[in-house]
């Protein structure tokens, strides 16, 4: 008789191990204190049980809930009852993972509420199963269609002649995105996309779609009607604080608009046009959508071109330096000069630096020019100083904010100053 209890508990043993290995579990006090976790809950949330202990489930929280969601399982389990669903977390490194969780409320024998026990399962390679099936068509992290998704989804609905719903591209760009990840982590980031898109969806009706494009670009097809109305509501989204976590701040939208016949027959043509009116849109100041026009290839194209003839320019002595002579007032002796960068093209002529300057910013050129200047104005005042060594003559050039914050130009300025004297 002792050997079968013998085996009984050997076999109750052998299960329990089993289902701690297999399963994740949580035990929680009634107001969700954690008290317990098992090895599969650290291994998948990435913290360590003293981590845990004391803290409620809001430490793995991703944000991708609504208040509602919780509130209604609250609800389920206030009323004693038990409750399964599907929730999203996020590890401590940031990653997003997805739990099949079942809540069972346990009491004691005068049924007075104790604590609940979570039972968890990870779902996270089902729930990114679109994506695996097709790999080329779902965003992980948002799982929405991406930019070979847009394709297929437009040609297949100008096929079925319901090219109204798709005659309106917007184009959404949330500049913010890289500050916000250096500033809080790219974790905050991902979830401030996350959090975007599910205010974006609100305003949108049955036919229109959503997709994210690339990293912080989103396109939105809609009835060219709606276009106007749902720009508004999309600025309006943004010029609202958003909350992610503990941390409070704004980002900025710039939108580009394409109608379809108009700008483009072919879902390449529009989404390049949109572009253009996206570029325009982020040289305003604040949250802004343009609709494309012609006039904007013919800008686009000759910012290229300038990008081009700069980029040569900076390798054949097209730059020059002039330099402005700086007084003293009372004295009007010469105490300095300033360096004026110009830039002279064989078939532009004169081109102003508030032309191609902002260019050169965009594309990265600005540490070889500014290196240049540095380069040309201690050439040229070493030989000053060689003519008139007598005279407390200086040379101020201008540097870009952009490379003041790179650690290379102040090497640079000890190599000129080392090589100059």
């Amino acid at each position: 008789m002792n050997e079968q209890n013998d085996k009984k508990v050997l076999s109750s043993t052998t299960i329990l191990k089993a289902m701690n290995e297999a399963l994740i579990i949580a035990v929680t006090d009634d107001s969700g204190k954690i008290l317990s976790v098992n090895d599969q809950f650290c291994k998948i949330s990435q913290y360590k049980k003293e981590e845990l202990i004391g803290e409620n489930h809001s430490k793995i929280s991703s944000g991708y809930h609504t208040k509602e969601f919780f509130e209604e399982m609250w609800h389920t389990l206030l009323e004693r009852k038990t409750w399964s669903g599907e929730i999203c977390n996020r590890a401590k490194d940031g990653s997003i993972f997805w739990l099949k969780t079942t809540i069972i409320p346990s009491y004691d024998q005068l049924k007075n509420q104790m604590h609940y026990i979570t039972i968890r399962t990870d779902i996270t390679e089902r729930k990114n199963m679109p994506h695996l099936k097709k790999p080329y068509t779902i965003d992980r992290l948002t799982r929405l269609g991406n930019g070979r998704s847009l394709d297929m989804h437009f040609n297949k609905t100008l096929a079925t002649d319901s090219a109204e719903t798709i005659s309106g591209i917007i184009m959404l760009d949330l500049s913010r995105l890289k500050k916000i990840n250096d500033s809080f982590g790219r974790s905050i980031g991902d979830l401030f996309i996350l959090n975007a898109i599910k205010k974006i969806k609100l305003t949108l009706s049955e036919n229109d779609r959503i997709f994210r494009y690339n990293g912080k670009k989103l396109v939105i097809t809609t009835n060219e009607f709606k276009v106007p109305f749902l720009t508004q509501q999309i600025i309006a989204i943004f010029n609202r604080p958003f909350t992610i976590e503990e941390y409070h701040f704004y980002s900025n939208v710039h939108i580009g608009v394409a109608i379809f016949s108009k700008n483009g027959l072919t879902i390449q043509q529009l989404l390049k046009n949109a572009e253009l009116a996206l570029i325009e849109a982020k040289k305003e100041h604040g949250n802004k959508a343009l609709y494309f026009k012609e006039s904007m290839t013919t800008i686009f194209t000759e910012q290229l071109d300038i990008e081009k003839r700069l980029r040569i320019a900076l390798h054949t002595n097209q730059l020059t330096l002039y330099y402005q002579p700086k007084f003293e007032t009372k004295t009007h002796q010469l105490i300095g000069m300033e360096a004026l960068l110009r830039w002279y093209d064989p078939d532009y002529g004169f081109i102003p630096p508030d032309k191609f300057l902002p260019i050169a910013e965009k594309n990265g050129l600005m540490p070889l020019i500014d290196a240049w200047v540095l380069k040309t104005a201690a050439e040229q005042m070493k030989e000053w100083l060689n003519q008139f060594p007598h005279l407390p003559l200086r040379v101020a050039v201008n540097i870009s904010p952009l490379h003041i914050q790179e650690k290379i130009l102040f090497v640079s300025l000890k190599i000129f100053y080392k090589k100059y004297n």
